[in-house]
């Protein structure tokens, strides 16, 4: 079977010739041959056939390229906005001021059921590049231990070789 690319293109069996065609319906001489008009209803009925498969194809051919260019332009505007990224103004600022910004707002980092005072996981979201915003945790011991194991391993792995300052806090009620 032959690559869809090198497939060879439809060929058609009937030649359409519309003013011979008038010519001889218009035309009182002549015999009608049924069988030679039967046969050439049935070569037109198979060019129709080919002319929809010719169709189909080339239909499937337009749709893979632009398939193709979609992800084309998806990768180009995925690069365009990592090279705009570049010029945000945060970027001006030197990494050692940068990083004391955000251990500073992170020194605070309580992982409780209600998210927002983990800042790190805020801050991280849109910078990745400093391990000591993951350096300090206060976990509180009402909260899930599935939550809490799978918080301390992310910022386990997120510290790298950065210290990891741990506080926890265990609430017990007594009646």
């Amino acid at each position: 079977m032959p690559h869809p690319d090198t497939q060879k293109p439809f060929e058609r069996c009937i030649k359409v010739d519309n003013a011979a065609l008038n010519e001889r319906i218009r035309s009182s001489n002549g015999v009608i041959v049924d069988a030679e008009i039967k046969g050439l209803l049935k070569l037109a009925k198979q060019d129709a056939v080919g002319y929809e498969l010719e169709m189909e194809h080339v239909r499937m051919k337009y749709e893979e390229n632009r398939h193709r260019l979609r992800l084309r332009r998806q990768g180009l505007l995925n690069h365009t906005e990592k090279l705009s990224a570049l010029l945000s103004p945060i970027r001006r600022l030197a990494d050692d001021i940068l990083s004391l910004i955000f251990v500073l707002c992170c020194e605070d980092n309580m992982l409780t059921h209600n998210w927002r005072y983990a800042h790190a996981l805020t801050i991280s979201s849109v910078c990745s590049r400093y391990p000591a915003l993951w350096s300090n945790l206060t976990i509180d011991s009402q909260d899930d231990n599935d939550h809490i194991e799978s918080v301390l391993a992310l910022y386990l792995t997120r510290s790298k070789t950065y210290p990891l300052v741990l506080e926890s806090y265990c609430h017990s009620w007594y009646q």
